[in-house]
């Protein structure tokens, strides 16, 4: 199975090793060939405009979507990657390729004050919350495979520290969050399969 991740600085892997990114992690853990199309300060409207590119001209059998961070940081509201989102689903069922919806990581609470100067983080992280339900919801309805890597991080944030997380900008997963990464995609079954079903089907949980 061939899988493109599509996403931002998250996804490719910033501050860490290309040995340690969560998509070369997966490589090793699934056996599927895992394919890095983050790059870093994207936002889903550049995501939309690469799609060709990073995504269809691997003849991938899924595309994972991972993006917004960026617009919510440039825009300060989620609402301007919610067409993006949409459009890139759509592209990719019409293309025959499975979108997989990456809900993406909260920004931590605790990211630099320095960010004051153009950023309200409290404002940002809400945003973020916001854009993660939207995210569930519409994946729900549409009944899109989903990979929530907010909720497990989050947890494990909470658990073992948000500095643990996170590296000291408070919004790139540090190389023990990449591992929680790979982990929360690598435990989904529908990553196992090899066949090229309806991409709206409803993978078993």
């Amino acid at each position: 199975m061939r899988i493109v991740c599509l996403g931002c600085s998250i996804t490719a892997g910033y501050g860490v090793s290309r040995e340690e990114s969560w998509v070369e992690l997966l490589s090793v853990m699934t056996g599927h060939l895992w394919i890095n199309a983050g790059i870093c300060g994207d936002t889903t409207g550049g995501m939309l405009a690469r799609l060709d590119k990073s995504v269809f001209s691997h003849n991938p059998d899924a595309a994972l979507i991972m993006g917004g961070t960026n617009d919510i940081l440039s825009c300060g509201s989620w609402e301007c990657a919610k067409p993006n989102i949409m459009a890139m689903v759509h592209q990719c069922v019409s293309r025959g390729v499975k979108p997989v919806i990456g809900v993406p990581l909260p920004i931590s609470p605790y990211a630099p004050s320095s960010y004051k100067s153009f950023l309200d983080i409290k404002t940002a992280s809400a945003q973020m919350s916001f854009y993660s339900e939207w995210l569930r919801l519409f994946a729900s309805e549409l009944r899109l495979r989903t990979v929530d890597f907010a909720s497990s991080y989050e947890k494990f944030a909470e658990t073992f520290g948000w500095d643990r997380a996170y590296l000291s900008d408070g919004l790139h997963p540090t190389a023990e969050g990449h591992i929680v990464m790979a982990k929360t995609a690598a435990d989904k079954k529908f990553f196992r399969v090899t066949d090229r079903s309806s991409v709206s089907e409803q993978a078993a949980e």
